[in-house]
């Protein structure tokens, strides 16, 4: 039967109808949330010890015969940087929560993709599509590493502001007011750069699953789709609709959809016939 079927379709040629693989924006919105929340911890963490801190900090900085500058060991730069360690060691606290969160969004994007990618070839071929994925766990593998080490380096970023902008301020002469002030626009920055990972980053992992499942089933080319709104960069918007290959991405961009920080574009696959699916390939009615 399922033979009679493919001949009736020219050995499985991918029908008209064509089915939109759905961007995980849920997901996206998810991990924005996680890693706004863990910022959040981190921000009150950095209040609570400037707060505890700054009484010392001034009164070193006002005394007429500290001479010591910023040299370590002693006056307010000694105070400064065991405020520091204390605000790194009680973020490192927060580990366990947030490699757990990193781990759960990797399985949840790949999830979602895998459901995306079974109802794109459904929609192509009148089968389910079923591939080998040998690279899959290796590409998970690199993406939490280096997700984890983006965000964890999110606290330590912010520990070499406060240091910088402290000393600064102390040296010259500041106010309990100004430093609260300084604080309140590097946990502002700290939000941000939270927030544009959890974007990039769930997008460079759906892309690159795109990548390995299209390739597992033999797709060697697609089609550069973008999201179709104002926040397309046009250098993006240029090559929407337009043919390329896997690994020989358009050269005005030196990257394949999904890839560029915060590009929410992504490649349409250009699929073969199911009688040249891969022999590994498994089709079920």
């Amino acid at each position: 039967m399922l033979l009679r079927r493919l001949d009736s379709r020219r050995l499985g040629a991918p029908r008209r109808r064509r089915a939109v693989q759905r961007y995980p924006v849920a997901l996206e919105r998810q991990y924005d949330a996680d890693l706004r929340r863990y910022v959040g911890r981190i921000a009150a963490i950095v209040t609570a010890e400037v707060a505890a801190a700054a009484p010392a900090l001034l009164a070193g900085a006002r005394r007429a015969d500290d001479v010591s500058g910023v040299q370590p060991g002693t006056g307010w730069p000694e105070e400064l940087r065991r405020m520091l360690e204390r605000i790194l060691a009680r973020s490192a606290s927060l580990d366990p929560d947030l490699l757990a969160r990193i781990h759960r969004m990797r399985e949840n994007v790949n999830a979602h993709h895998a459901r995306e990618w079974r109802r794109v070839l459904r929609a192509a071929y009148g089968v389910n599509v079923l591939a080998r994925e040998p690279g899959l766990r290796a590409l998970l593998d690199a993406w939490e590493m280096n997700n984890t080490a983006l965000i964890k380096s999110v606290p330590q970023q912010l520990v070499t502001q406060i240091q910088t902008t402290f000393t600064q301020a102390l040296a010259r002469g500041t106010t309990a007011r100004e430093l609260t002030k300084l604080v309140r626009e590097r946990l502002g920055i700290a939000q941000g750069q939270a927030r544009r990972i959890a974007r990039d980053q769930v997008s460079k992992l759906n892309g690159r699953l795109s990548r390995e499942r299209q390739q597992g089933i033999g797709v060697s080319e697609y089609v550069w789709r973008t999201a179709m709104d104002e926040r397309v960069r046009a250098s993006h918007r240029a090559v929407n609709g337009q043919r390329f290959a896997w690994g020989t991405p358009p050269a005005s961009i030196g990257e394949e959809p999904g890839q560029p920080i915060l590009c929410r574009c992504y490649p349409e696959a250009v699929l073969p016939l199911l009688a040249d699916l891969p022999p590994d390939t498994t089709i079920e009615p």
